[in-house]
């Protein structure tokens, strides 16, 4: 069920919410806890990996135990925009989000994280 201010996900575990506190947006994903991507997670975004300018990792701001299924823990990340959102606006932001992906991409694989 779809309220009138939710914003439209194609990701059915992901939601989006308001952090009481200060009012900032998150994503809130239901992960399996027997999965490694929870480890994963507090690694990408542990203090020394943080600071590291090849790592455009999403953070995950907190992992919680979902207090309806054991199975399952609720990572609170930033709310994203799409890439694309707003348009770019010159070349030069294209080369720039690419050159981003990349070291990206390089950082995850180079820590031996692999994409599914």
């Amino acid at each position: 069920m779809f309220c009138e201010d939710s914003i439209s996900l194609n990701v059915y575990h992901v939601i989006d919410a308001t952090r009481l506190r200060d009012g900032f947006q998150v994503a809130i994903k239901r992960v399996p806890n027997d999965k490694d991507e929870i480890r994963m997670a507090r690694f990408l975004t542990s203090p020394d990996t943080l600071r590291l300018p090849i790592n455009h990792c999403v953070p995950a701001l907190d992992v919680v135990p979902d207090p309806l299924d054991n199975n399952i823990s609720l990572m609170f990340m930033p709310y994203l925009r799409p890439f694309d959102n707003p348009d770019f606006g010159a070349v030069g932001e294209v080369v720039d989000f690419m050159r981003q992906m990349l070291e990206g991409l390089h950082f995850l694989h180079s820590h031996r994280v692999a994409h599914s």
